[in-house]
């Protein structure tokens, strides 16, 4: 064999390696129902969110999502960092950014504009596996959120919690 032969196996050896282990986590959609308080109001808000989780190992997991609720609509990214060995009920710890918009007839009690601001939120979760196909998360977090001054200046305001719960279909 020559050395580029010798090479291109080395090179796909490894690169089987590499996908094999990335496939270690589990792939997953699902759906959480979500409520929080949007700070600034009076009012708290439900809705549901749609995710993707890709696992890039056994602790470590990022989701996409997309949530709907009755006065917002946000886009983000979580990132999750799973606590202690793969067992049926695990802990992790979530940090979170997001962008969102707000309904122009939600009263918002700050000196400007919140009606679209990026999120930053932080929190942690359970995550229960029912089966292997199906698991059952929880999740509390707190975060802050950006909006534009009459100066259009940008400010970040407010820690509004928000929790959510649902369900997951694994691959």
């Amino acid at each position: 064999m020559n050395t580029t032969r010798k090479l291109l196996l080395i090179l796909l050896f490894s690169l089987s390696g590499i996908t094999m282990y990335a496939q270690k986590g589990m792939n997953g959609v699902g759906i959480n129902i979500v409520g929080h308080q949007l700070s600034g109001t009076d009012s708290f808000s439900f809705g549901a969110d749609l995710k993707y989780h890709y696992n890039f190992n056994n602790h470590m997991r990022i989701e996409p999502f997309v949530a709907i609720m009755n006065d917002e609509y946000q886009i983000g990214l979580n990132y999750n960092v799973f606590v202690g060995k793969v067992k049926r009920l695990r802990p992790y710890f979530i940090v979170s950014a997001a962008f969102g918009t707000v309904d122009d007839d939600i009263e918002i009690n700050y000196e400007g504009d919140a009606s679209s601001s990026f999120m930053f939120k932080v929190g942690f979760g359970l995550n229960y596996r029912i089966s292997r196909v199906l698991s059952w998360q929880i999740e509390l977090l707190g975060g802050v959120f950006s909006y534009e001054d009459y100066d259009y200046s940008t400010s970040f305001e407010g820690i509004f919690p928000q929790i959510k719960t649902g369900l997951a279909y694994n691959f």
